[in-house]
């Protein structure tokens, strides 16, 4: 597998232990006039640690959030897309973002509406790491 989504690093971690089952997005997979589409529906789950504070988090999930360390990036999980539906605007047990955060992402563009990626996430029988490259840095790669 050649395709991977970078997601915070936070989220990754709750993904990868059920705590999430969902991904909220507006694009980041392809964006497009009429929100989120996807190219592919299976990738690799790319930790980043772009733009998440555990302060957007809510606080029973804040103890996934953890700097970045070491030498490489973990790849660990496995994701394959199973529906995709509108998000509700308000939030929900569905996902670590807290209120603040996530009424922020739902007024940031709301011509696009959010969406709700519902997911199967898998432990790879050879979980792997990559260098951690300047290439690697930013929302998109």
């Amino acid at each position: 597998m050649n395709t991977a989504l970078k997601e915070w690093a936070s989220v990754v971690a709750a993904l990868g232990t059920g705590l999430q089952i969902v991904l909220r997005r507006r694009g980041g997979i392809v964006e497009t006039k009429r929100g989120v589409t996807l190219l592919h529906p299976e990738f690799l789950l790319f930790p980043t640690f772009e733009h998440q504070h555990a302060a957007s988090l809510k606080p029973q999930f804040q103890q996934l959030f953890s700097p970045p360390g070491g030498d490489g990036i973990p790849i660990e999980f496995l994701a394959r897309v199973t529906a995709i539906f509108p998000a509700p605007d308000s939030i929900n047990a569905s996902h670590l973002w807290n209120a603040h955060f996530f009424a922020m992402r739902r007024d940031y563009r709301p011509d696009l509406p959010l969406s709700r990626i519902l997911l199967r996430v898998y432990r790879p029988a050879h979980p792997c790491s990559l260098p951690n490259r300047s290439s690697h840095a930013g929302c998109q790669t």
